[in-house]
């Protein structure tokens, strides 16, 4: 979504978690993002893949309890304090990979 004008994107986000929460039935989404904050948004698990696409540097699941709405994203300290510490390996592996 990342070409995207910020209130089409905001709309997609919603229809991706509308979809989600849909039915009783499992669904199970992928979604690849450049942006921390919508995997916080839209996700309950956030692979980061390091500068080898094969490579997983940080895994995190976030309970459905704890999963943040579009109002409460910047708000909760839990989520802040997460979005620092993908913000902080992401740059860390990019550290490791600078000539």
């Amino acid at each position: 979504f990342g070409a995207l004008d910020a209130v089409t994107r905001a709309r997609l986000q919603d229809l991706v978690l509308q979809l989600w929460k849909q039915d009783e039935q499992k669904k199970t989404v992928f979604f690849v993002t450049h942006d921390v904050d919508e995997a916080l948004l839209l996700a309950n698990r956030i692979l980061v893949l390091g500068q080898r696409p094969s490579n997983i540097i940080y895994d995190c699941k976030i309970p459905d309890e704890k999963r943040p709405s579009r109002e409460s994203l910047f708000g909760d300290s839990e989520i802040l304090e997460l979005r620092n510490i993908l913000i902080g390996q992401i740059n860390k592996d990019v550290a490791t990979h600078i000539v």
